[in-house]
C-alpha cells in the first residue's frame, strides 16, 4: 500500500468502520503522535463435520507518520 495522506488515512479508516459488512465486526483507528493503527476484526463461519463455528481474525495495520503522509510502518516496541 502506498503512503497515505492524514486526510486519505481518516476516510479510509471511516469507510471501514462505514462499510457495514457482517463478517467485520469491530473496526477503528489509532492516532497518537507519529503512529497509528487501523485494526478490524473479521468473523468467518467455517463448517466442519459437527456443524458450524466462528472464529475471528484480528486485522492491524501499522502507519508510520513521515512528513505529511502516513505509510505503513512496523510496531512501536511497546505495542503488543
Amino acid at each position: 500500500m502506498e503512503a497515505l495522506s492524514v486526510i486519505e488515512f481518516q476516510v479510509q479508516c471511516r469507510l471501514l468502520k462505514s462499510m457495514n459488512r457482517s463478517d467485520i465486526s469491530n473496526a477503528y483507528e489509532n492516532i497518537d503522535g507519529d503512529r497509528a493503527t487501523l485494526k478490524w476484526v473479521e468473523t468467518q463461519e467455517k463448517i466442519d463435520g459437527h456443524g458450524t463455528f466462528r472464529s475471528s481474525i484480528t486485522e492491524t495495520n501499522h502507519f508510520v507518520k513521515e512528513n505529511d503522509t502516513w505509510v505503513f510502518g512496523k510496531p512501536s516496541k511497546d505495542s503488543p
